[in-house]
């Protein structure tokens, strides 16, 4: 993907950056926890490939549900001071 025009690459990441996210929630139904966060992880990378904050918050409050499914309520919380 970094081969390609800015325009290009930002409008793939964005679609990465949803497919991604999504393929993590329907994992995480499933009750796997695993495969969801390998799924966020690259939606997190893709989302700061867009440019676009929303698409990391995003990815990031998402990503934050598979800490709570692991009764990590701590580390699921928005430390203080973070620009989230």
């Amino acid at each position: 993907m970094h081969s390609l025009p800015g325009n290009i690459r930002q409008q793939l990441a964005v679609i990465l950056t949803e497919l991604h996210t999504l393929a993590g929630r329907q994992a995480l139904d499933f009750g796997k926890t695993q495969k969801p966060w390998q799924h966020y992880e690259r939606a997190n990378q893709a989302a700061r490939e867009t440019g676009s904050e929303s698409h990391e918050i995003h990815t990031a409050a998402e990503q934050a549900f598979v800490l709570l499914e692991l009764g990590e309520t701590e580390k699921a919380r928005v430390p203080k001071g973070s620009p989230y």
